[in-house]
């Protein structure tokens, strides 16, 4: 049981997207603290966090040859996502005015449901070895 559930791909997704995510998180706060605006910030962690998911999804998780035709659509997704992220940022520290720290982690959670599901359904039905 315990290793179908690791054989998972919604679990090896949800793990690989938990290190992207710390590294995503470290340099918004970081570059946020160094004065760059929060928005800004978290376009450049997002940023650095996709390359590196994406490296780490096609070849582990989807076992899908690396081309610029795969890259172009994962990072299709990426921009969805990063309004998507963007947005909820916005609204939960300017408006709702959450702490920046908070704003961020709940946009990181619905971000990754919301691109789990699209990937799924654009990337994870190609079976490519």
């Amino acid at each position: 049981m315990i290793k179908s559930l690791i054989q998972s791909r919604l679990i090896q997704y949800l793990l690989i997207s938990c290190g992207v995510t710390v590294l995503d998180y470290i340099v918004t706060i970081f570059l946020m603290k160094q004065g760059l605006n929060l928005v800004y910030a978290n376009v450049m962690g997002m940023v650095m966090g996709t390359l590196t998911q994406f490296i780490l999804l096609y070849s582990l998780v989807y076992k899908i040859k690396i081309t610029f035709n795969e890259f172009v659509k994962f990072e299709s997704t990426f921009f969805f996502g990063l309004i998507v992220s963007t947005l909820i940022l916005w609204m939960s520290y300017e408006i709702l005015h959450f702490s920046a720290q908070i704003a961020k982690v709940l946009a990181i959670i619905v971000t990754f449901f919301i691109l789990y599901a699209v990937r799924e359904k654009l990337i994870g039905q190609v079976t490519e070895v």
